[in-house]
């Protein structure tokens, strides 16, 4: 929800009601009662209408490793990306030198 309404005097509306939820741990729930209010400002909002649910932040490995379990739960396969095949694949210069591919310098004079 990003607006709560309240009943307030016309000459004192607020721009915002601000909440902190620094510091608050993951499955914090904040709701309209639990706002703080300016100065003669009355909640018409439900009190119990959820304004703020703090939630984890998903880092792309994690995304993927979900993704890949639920496809293979689906049974999808997918197929190597272009990009996925290149960070597989040696880079260039990586590979060792094929026999017989050595440079050979000889000391004859």
């Amino acid at each position: 929800m990003g607006t709560i309404e309240l009943e307030v005097e016309a000459t004192n509306i607020p721009e915002s009601v601000t909440h902190s939820v620094e510091g608050a741990e993951v499955g914090t729930q904040v709701h309209a009662g639990d706002l703080a209010l300016p100065s003669g400002a009355a909640l018409v909002t439900d009190p119990e209408a959820l304004v703020v649910n703090v939630t984890a932040q998903v880092t792309a490995e994690e995304l993927e490793a979900e993704l890949e379990e639920a496809e293979a739960e689906a049974g999808i396969e997918r197929e190597e990306s272009d990009e996925e095949a290149a960070e597989a694949a040696p880079a260039e210069g990586d590979a060792p030198a094929a026999e017989g591919d050595a440079e050979q310098s000889s000391d004859e004079g």
